[in-house]
C-alpha cells in the first residue's frame, strides 16, 4: 500500500485541506506530529509521534516506522517540517528537495546571502541579534526596511519601520514575539 507521510504540528489550520485532497485521491494518509493522538494504537500504521526540533532523530523514527509501514511520498503541511521532510525522504530514497537547499529557504538571512552569491538582485539585508540594543542599531538602518525574524513563517513578525523610533519598536515586538514559549524557532 503507497502511504503519504503528512508532517504536521497539532496547530496548523492546514490539516483539513491535506486530508480533504489524500481523501480524493484515495492515498492513505500517515500523520506525523509532535504530539501523540488519543487512538493511534488502534491505527498504529496512521500516525507517528515526531520532535520536529530534532530532525536528525525524527528522521531516523520514520525510517523505522518506514521499514514496517512502507512510505511512498512526504510532504510537511508547514514550515515547521519542512527540513524533517527532506531529511527524512533523503534517507528513504525518496523524491525530495536537498537539505542544504531547504534549510536555506527556511532562513531568511541564509537565503539572501545565498542569492546574492549567486549574483541575484535581492534588497539589502543585515542580522542583528536578539539581545542587541535596537537604539544602537537604528541609525546604522537605511530606511524604509523590514524587520523579520529569521525562519517564521505566515508573515509572523514582519514589521515595517519608516525611521529609527519605529525600528527600535519593530525590533522590540519582533523579540517578544521570538520569546514567546508557544514560538518554535529554528
Amino acid at each position: 500500500m503507497q502511504r503519504l507521510l503528512l508532517l504536521m504540528t497539532t496547530t496548523t489550520y492546514r490539516a483539513h485541506a491535506f486530508l480533504e485532497a489524500a481523501r480524493r485521491l484515495d492515498v492513505p494518509v500517515v500523520i506525523g506530529s509532535e504530539r501523540p493522538q488519543a487512538l493511534a494504537a488502534a491505527n498504529p500504521a496512521g500516525h507517528l509521534t515526531l520532535d520536529f526540533q530534532a530532525p536528525d532523530e525524527a528522521a531516523r523514527g520514520i525510517a523505522e516506522f518506514a521499514a514496517h509501514y512502507p512510505i511512498a511520498g512526504i510532504v510537511a503541511a508547514d514550515d515547521d517540517g519542512v527540513i524533517l521532510a527532506a531529511m527524512a525522504a533523503a534517507a528513504l530514497g525518496l523524491a525530495h528537495n536537498p537539505v542544504e537547499a531547504v534549510m536555506a529557504a527556511r532562513n531568511k538571512y541564509r537565503m539572501r546571502q545565498v542569492l546574492a552569491t549567486a549574483g541575484l538582485r535581492c534588497p539589502r539585508f543585515r542580522r542583528f541579534a536578539i539581545d542587541d540594543d535596537p537604539a544602537a542599531i537604528a541609525p546604522q538602518v537605511d530606511y524604509p526596511c523590514v524587520v523579520k525574524p529569521l525562519s517564521l513563517s505566515a508573515s509572523r513578525g514582519v514589521i515595517r519601520a519608516d525611521d529609527p523610533v519605529q525600528f527600535v519598536a519593530a525590533f522590540r515586538r519582533v523579540v517578544a514575539i521570538l520569546r514567546r514559549p508557544d514560538v518554535a524557532v529554528s
